[in-house]
């Protein structure tokens, strides 16, 4: 009886055959450095190199070719200081994914992400600045009160 079992390949949890939890997996490079590729990064770069090379080629042919007229919806003009609200309907109204506004505003995805559902917050009045010019909207959209001389 014990000889039948050992001729059986062993299959389960965590063998490479099984599929299992632990199964192994294709380790992924970074084809400019070699770094080892976190399962979560979808880009085929890692982070430092994709930094170095810029935004992914079709990325930015796609913003080049977005002339973002200055927004006229009252409704993103009079959000108030919810900058995450403003960003998350500058995005749909724009057809824009969260990569391709992130590479527009110069920020991460996970960033972006963070700033729509209001888990992180901008309160430095450059970066609103600098958000409202790239947008197309007056800087009283993003809460910044006009400047005074």
């Amino acid at each position: 009886m014990h000889g039948s079992l050992a001729a059986q390949p062993l299959t389960g949890p965590g063998r490479p055959d099984s599929g299992g939890v632990n199964a192994v997996t294709e380790i992924r490079r970074c084809p400019r450095c070699q770094a080892r590729l976190s399962r979560s990064n979808p880009d085929r770069l890692c982070g430092p190199c994709r930094r170095a090379v810029g935004p992914d080629d079709r990325r930015s042919a796609r913003l080049a070719a977005l002339a973002l007229p200055p927004v006229e919806d009252p409704a993103v003009q009079d959000a108030g200081p919810d900058l995450g609200a403003i960003l998350r309907r500058f995005r749909a109204d724009m057809r824009l994914t969260q990569q391709d506004l992130s590479d527009l505003l110069g920020f991460s995805q996970p960033y972006v992400s963070l700033l729509e559902r209001g888990k992180r917050t901008i309160r430095d009045v450059t970066q609103l600045r600098r958000i409202a010019r790239l947008l197309g909207l007056p800087e009283a959209a993003v809460g910044l009160l006009p400047f005074a001389a």
